[in-house]
Formats: structure tokens, C-alpha cells, sequence
């Protein structure tokens, strides 16, 4: 059998899908938007919301680190993360968090926040 390097045409969306959304709030790097897309496309997930200084497609770098996995994965935008948070409360749905991106010195509210989460700093 023969590799070959498969395009963005030869991806398939998922039909099945999880209960399941990602909330990207000032993400503001092409490739880490990218790359949500890609794992969201991979796990199935609903919907991806984006909000306040986030990227959003159509943009080159995003499509080209997604594999056009942008294309298939349900997205919005809101500026406001508030108006996202009430919005997804109205419907009921559970939020869930994680922090990523830690600066090497995270501020007195992120520490307070891993203490509460995990009971460790």
C-alpha cells in the first residue's frame, strides 16, 4: 500500500457528535484556534464559542493548522464571555473549566482558583 499525504478535501465530518462544547476566551493565536478545531473535529464536539479578542475563520493560519476541520465544526462568536456564560446557564448547560496558558507567574486570583480546584498551588 502506497502513503500518501491525504488533503483537506479527504476529511470527513463526524456524524456523531458529543454533548459536549469548548469556550475560547482571548485566544488570540491563529494556531492554538487551529488546533481546538482539530480536536473538537476529532472528539466530536457540538460547537466551539468563541469570544473577546479570540480568532475566528475564515483566517489563513487558522484553516491551515485545522486542516479545514474549521469547516465542519459548528462555531460562534460573542465578545462578551458574560453573554456566552448566561446563554449556555439559560439552556442548562454544565460548565466545566480549565485554565491553559499560564504565564510563569500566574496572578493571586489564578492561584486561588488552582488552591480552591485542586488544593495545591
Amino acid at each position: 500500500m502506497e502513503n500518501i499525504q491525504l488533503s483537506h478535501s479527504h476529511h470527513h465530518a463526524k456524524n456523531i457528535k458529543s454533548p459536549v462544547s469548548f469556550l475560547a476566551h482571548d485566544s488570540d493565536v491563529p494556531m492554538n484556534i487551529g488546533s481546538l478545531f482539530r480536536i473538537a473535529d476529532a472528539l466530536g464536539v457540538e460547537k466551539i464559542y468563541l469570544s473577546g479578542s479570540s480568532l475566528v475563520p475564515p483566517n489563513a493560519k487558522i484553516r491551515k493548522t485545522s486542516r479545514a476541520t474549521e469547516k465542519f465544526v459548528p462555531f460562534s462568536y460573542e465578545e462578551n464571555l458574560n453573554d456566552i456564560i448566561s446563554k449556555l446557564k439559560s439552556l442548562e448547560i454544565v460548565i466545566k473549566t480549565t485554565l491553559m496558558g499560564f504565564t510563569p507567574k500566574p496572578s493571586q486570583a489564578v492561584k486561588q482558583f488552582i488552591l480552591k480546584v485542586h488544593g495545591k498551588i
